[in-house]
């Protein structure tokens, strides 16, 4: 008999979607495709744009970090503080990641960049189905662009 991972953590389970892309919760699988995708390079090494420097390694510790930063969301996850990373796909491709978060503190969830992304801002017209978009270090949308 098999179970399907969503009986037991719904946010598997969880989709967004528009008419350009999809996003899920990261799951183990989706997590090794984004940690692979990550490996391949993730921003102009001469510019960090992340405040904890992960992509400063060599593979596989990229990918290990990144499947850590996973795994750290889904077992600290609680009422009270909780960040959902969601990976990004486009025509049936993982194309990069984004995370919504909240704090008890905070009134309203928040989107910050990922650890497998480079951060970018959205143009004034920003819709979802526009999400691939400038390079910006002040943004809290991130998205990795395709090689």
């Amino acid at each position: 008999m098999s179970i399907a991972p969503g009986t037991y953590w719904p946010l598997f389970d969880l989709r967004v979607r528009t008419p350009r892309i999809e996003l899920r919760y990261t799951d183990d699988s989706l997590g090794a495709e984004l940690a692979a995708l990550a490996a391949r390079g993730v921003h102009d090494p001469a510019y960090m744009p992340f405040s904890h420097p992960w992509t400063d390694h060599a593979s596989p510790e990229i990918e290990r970090n990144a499947l850590k930063w996973y795994w750290t969301c889904r077992s600290t996850t609680c009422p009270a503080a909780w960040t959902l990373p969601f990976t990004v796909i486009e025509g049936g491709h993982v194309v990069g990641a984004t995370d919504l978060f909240a704090t008890s503190a905070d009134r309203s969830p928040s989107t910050a960049p990922s650890p497998t992304l480079a951060p970018v801002s959205p143009p004034p017209d920003w819709s979802p189905e526009s999400l691939f978009c400038t390079p910006n270090a002040d943004s809290s949308i991130s998205v990795l662009p395709t090689r």
